[in-house]
């Protein structure tokens, strides 16, 4: 058959038209996932956090405030995703200081489910209220401290993201 020739030959197997092995269902769902994103900087805001037409993902002193972590427990036959982001105000400088208009945008779920799991914003007057708030997150959710996450410094924690 013609799978079994195009795994013979090496051929890839297109993923549209007659012989896709993704049906037209799938194709059509899969799209209704899907969202444009806007790249300001180095960061990309989380379009659920609708505020991608007005914020950007912090980076300062070549730190990006963005982490996007994932859970899987074979075990337990669980995985989960938690990603939380700290977005500063386009009229704010992108190294300096400023005014209010911070955010720390969280979201979370099972992996491959949309209808698992949920999303929060929460709002700050100050960077330093916002990247305190951001940093506990990290901390609660990897047991590790925000500064630890390079190479070599962050350890896994047991049933911790």
């Amino acid at each position: 058959d013609w799978l079994r020739a195009c795994k013979r030959e090496g051929r890839r197997v297109p993923p549209t038209g007659p012989h896709s092995l993704v049906s037209p269902a799938v194709r059509q769902k899969a799209g209704a996932y899907m969202a444009k994103v806007v790249a300001k900087g180095r960061g990309v805001v989380d379009p659920e956090s609708g505020l991608g037409d007005r914020c950007h993902v912090l980076d300062e002193k070549g730190c990006l405030w963005d982490a996007q972590l994932c859970l899987v427990d074979l075990h337990r036959g669980s995985n989960s995703y938690y990603k939380v982001q700290l977005l500063a105000p386009d009229h704010h400088s992108r190294t300096g200081g400023g005014g209010g208009g911070f955010h720390v945008f969280r979201s979370w779920g099972r992996l491959g489910e949309s209808t698992i799991g949920g999303t929060k914003l929460e709002s700050y007057d100050s960077k330093k209220d916002a990247q305190g708030q951001f940093m506990d997150l990290f901390f609660d959710k990897t047991g590790n401290e925000w500064e630890d996450r390079g190479p070599g410094r962050f350890r896994k924690k047991p049933r911790q993201v």
